[in-house]
């Protein structure tokens, strides 16, 4: 019988293998798209479930990303999550890093801006879709 922390080595081992040969890890059938670690597939499979899962936990008032706990009114993440992601922010930031996804910032960028140039490109294209949809 196999327990719980042989199955979660045995899990990493086989994502390892599986990005390595650029097999997508979930069907573990099809290749991986280009640059990613999911086949299309199971990437729209993927997204599809985790905003699922979002909007339910939003609806019953509980933090999504930790889904234990009952947020404040009016508020998405609960207390410790948020103070998480503020001292992962703030480290982030502090080590000349994207706020949004951990890559080192270019030099010029360091002390100007928080964010990488492709994750600033990103939130400037969010910014003006939502201002369009809401026009």
């Amino acid at each position: 019988m196999i327990n719980s922390d042989q199955r979660k080595e045995w899990l990493r081992k086989y994502y390892g293998k599986a990005k390595a040969m650029g097999i997508c890890p979930l069907c573990g059938k099809r290749p991986a798209a280009k640059g990613r670690v999911l086949c299309p597939d199971c990437a729209k499979r993927s997204t599809a479930a985790s905003r699922r899962r979002y909007e339910e936990c939003k609806a019953k008032g509980i933090c999504p990303v930790c889904g234990k706990v009952r947020v404040p009114q009016g508020r998405i993440t609960c207390d410790a999550c948020l103070s998480k992601q503020y001292t992962r922010k703030a480290r982030q930031r502090a080590e000349g890093r994207c706020v949004y996804c951990g890559q080192e910032l270019p030099e010029d960028n360091i002390g100007r801006y928080k964010l990488c140039p492709i994750c600033r490109e990103k939130s400037r294209q969010r910014y003006y879709r939502r201002k369009n949809q809401n026009n």
